[in-house]
């Protein structure tokens, strides 16, 4: 007990003033890992169940579920003075949880990559088109299309990584700068590919970036 007294007595307040900071900087890190974790977990969950065909398709007018989401980013867009433009006017059958997880994700994603100092622009539209006007080799060329074309002004991409953006784990920025981990446009390509849709990715660095999304146009 004594050499304890004397070993603590040798530590000046400065001394454990530093240790107290050091520990509540080692639990903050703590903390960041923790829900880090949980997050990661949570997306790995989610992406687990999009191949699960447990929920009903609905046939749902497409403007309407996107101003459900857009809806639930009201604090994002006040804080920043965002402009989101839905002009989405489409019917078709969806899993509408599936759905709006996916323009939830790509909303998610232009926040978290928006330009500093420039004011976040995203913009939504759609028209049809036939399989064979679409250009995509794989679409069933008599079937009608909903185009959805989704676009924002942030940082963008190199052009190179257009396919590399939708593998899981991927990321174009150190997480020291973004966070994520990197699951969100995986996720959003396997939401499209569930409904045996197509979804490519164009980007400019610092040009923002645009998805092109054609999903069937089906009815119950």
């Amino acid at each position: 007990m004594r050499k304890l007294q004397i070993a603590a007595s040798r530590f000046s307040e400065k001394d454990m003033e530093q240790i107290s900071v050091k520990g509540r900087e080692q639990f903050r890190k703590m903390q960041e890992a923790s829900v880090s974790m949980q997050t990661l977990m949570e997306d790995l969950l989610a992406y687990s169940k999009i191949n699960s065909r447990e929920e009903k398709v609905e046939s749902i007018e497409l403007h309407t579920i996107i101003e459900e989401v857009i809806a639930s980013f009201e604090e994002n867009i006040e804080e920043t003075d965002a402009i989101v433009v839905n002009a989405v006017f489409c019917q078709t059958l969806i899993h509408p949880f599936q759905f709006r997880q996916m323009i939830q994700n790509l909303i998610s994603n232009s926040f978290k990559f928006a330009r500093v100092g420039t004011r976040l622009e995203i913009n939504m539209d759609c028209d049809q088109k036939k399989g064979a006007e679409t250009g995509i080799e794989q679409a069933i060329h008599d079937k009608t299309y909903c185009h959805i074309k989704y676009r924002d002004n942030g940082i963008g991409f190199d052009p190179l990584y257009k396919e590399r953006i939708f593998q899981v784990f991927q990321r174009l920025h150190g997480k020291d700068v973004y966070k994520g981990n990197g699951i969100g446009l995986a996720i959003v390509k396997k939401i499209v590919e569930q409904h045996a849709g197509f979804i490519f990715a164009h980007g400019e660095l610092n040009q923002g970036a645009q998805f092109d999304i054609y999903l069937p146009i089906l009815n119950l």
